[in-house]
């Protein structure tokens, strides 16, 4: 391990709570002057590029000084979190009882262990739940009496009803995967048959229970799984519902929110996207303020925070043509991307990077827009949506036809024809703007004659938008309200306004 980037990282990571926890924990193991790891620490804590720390940090010793500093502040933290976590508290409880056992001081064994399964179902830890109740066991095991019977026989029940619990919400967790994974290849079912794969996905009878008297972590996937279902065969409405039910559920138990962070997380982002596509507005402004409101405890929530409200602010702004509104959140943007690098995932980046070229785009900064996209061409994931490719390099193509490249058309043309010649399923509407392009850039019409071929277009694909799997694309690019803005000769901004209202 490169200890220098890994301190670096980790010290920088730290909030101020934090810090402090370290510092008064490290000072109980210090007599006197400080030691050379804390005054490590504390150059770490002062200076942005490490290279500087070394400068000024004697030589002798420095490798091992930086490996315990590692391991200190990591040992810190274990401490720390048991104050938020469940997890990290019932870890510590058992690492306790491990030790007590071993010293043959079983009944404060006992104790802690009551202790420790009280948190365990407070908090759904049912992993370790199975833990404890093997630990129990041993004891009630060591009991020859009748009392130690029924007690191991009623473990046996608790164990038995745990372990049916872990294996629905492992089934409901892998139905809930199966169809987010679908999605993040294909973007959303495209044909018949993928539609029918959707549909396949929710056939298991597991799904076809009631929901009621389950522990959170056992609905969640299931209402999950049925949100992206409707999600994915375009019935918004009912994605909506349920979105709203997972959030109200975790929202009910401010205890689990803070247990199982990233996953609500993921819920009010999927929720407020909802709320954007149904035209919530007030309430997706609420969501956003909330959200915004909710105190952290850590980088990691800090940083999911910030990639879920501002990713939804910009959709907002999107969806309702406020393109100089999204613009001025840009700054704030880049700042948040420095700040979270390394908690951010690259989809997160991604999507703020499509969401601000199209901002740019829609405000007739063409320029700007392209450097945006090209981030995105430059520094392509293998594992990118199709439909997002397709979004990037239509987009591009468009943004090129309005600064007239008739030569840098040609390329785009090009690739995206290699691109959907290599998709399951090639849309009508991608087929019919590529030729729209590809036709009319080098040409020298007249303004009526390309009035002409932007209205034929527009008929073209409002007959297409027809089927919900070729109006789906309207969700990446409001293809129509392009058209229509050449067709009229008004802006792009204000016909994206004027369907908003």
């Amino acid at each position: 391990m490169n200890y220098d980037i890994a301190l670096a990282d980790l010290i920088k990571g730290l909030n101020k709570s934090e810090k402090r926890y370290f510092k008064i924990d490290a000072g109980r193991h210090t007599i006197g002057e400080e030691n050379n790891y804390v005054k490590l620490f504390n150059l770490f804590e002062r200076h942005e590029d490490y290279s500087k720390v070394f400068a000024k940090t004697p030589a002798k010793n420095l490798s091992a000084t930086k490996r315990h500093l590692y391991q200190t502040v990591l040992k810190s933290m274990r401490g720390y979190a048991e104050k938020f976590s469940g997890f990290q508290l019932i870890n510590g409880i058992l690492s306790d009882v491990s030790y007590l056992y071993s010293k043959g001081l079983y009944g404060q064994c006992k104790l802690l262990l009551n202790k420790a399964k009280k948190i365990a179902y407070d908090y759904e830890r049912f992993e370790q739940l199975i833990t404890i109740i093997y630990w129990e066991k041993i004891f009630s095991g060591a009991d020859p009496s009748d009392k130690g019977y029924r007690s191991l026989q009623k473990l046996h029940l608790e164990e038995q009803k745990i372990l049916r619990i872990l294996q629905d919400i492992n089934e409901l967790e892998a139905i809930e995967h199966d169809i987010l994974s679908f999605g993040r290849r294909k973007g959303f079912a495209r044909t018949k048959e993928e539609i029918k794969r959707m549909h396949q996905f929710m056939t298991r009878p597991i799904l076809k229970s009631s929901p009621k008297n389950r522990p959170l972590r056992v609905n969640i996937p299931y209402y999950v799984a049925y949100s992206l279902y409707f999600a994915d065969t375009y019935q918004m409405v009912k994605s909506y519902n349920y979105r709203k039910k997972a959030v109200e559920l975790y929202e009910s138990k401010p205890l689990l929110v803070n247990e199982y962070f990233r996953g609500y997380m993921g819920l009010v982002h999927n929720l407020m996207v909802s709320q954007r596509k149904l035209k919530k507005f007030t309430g997706l402004l609420e969501s956003i303020e909330r959200l915004r409101n909710t105190p952290t405890d850590s980088i990691h929530k800090a940083s999911a925070i910030f990639s879920t409200s501002y990713i939804a602010e910009l959709n907002l702004y999107l969806n309702r043509g406020q393109f100089e509104k999204g613009i001025n959140l840009v700054p704030e943007i880049e700042r948040g991307i420095h700040k979270f690098k390394n908690q951010l995932s690259n989809e997160h980046i991604l999507i703020f990077q499509c969401n601000v070229a199209y901002m740019y785009f829609g405000n007739e900064e063409f320029k700007t827009a392209l450097k945006w996209l090209n981030y995105i061409l430059q520094n392509e994931d293998k594992y990118l949506r199709e439909d997002v490719q397709v979004f990037v390099r239509i987009l591009s193509l468009i943004i090129h036809y309005e600064l007239d490249n008739p030569d840098v058309v040609t390329y785009y043309e090009r690739a995206i024809t290699r691109l959907l010649t290599k998709k399951s399923h090639r849309l009508k509407t991608e087929k019919a703007v590529l030729n729209f392009v590809k036709r009319n850039i080098q040409k020298n019409n007249t303004k009526g004659e390309l009035i002409a071929a932007f209205i034929k277009l527009k008929n073209e694909l409002t007959e297409y938008f027809k089927d919900p799997i070729e109006n789906r694309i309207r969700e990446d690019f409001d293809v129509l309200s392009w058209i229509n803005s050449k067709i009229e000769d008004r802006s792009f901004a204000e016909m994206i306004r004027n369907k908003s209202k």
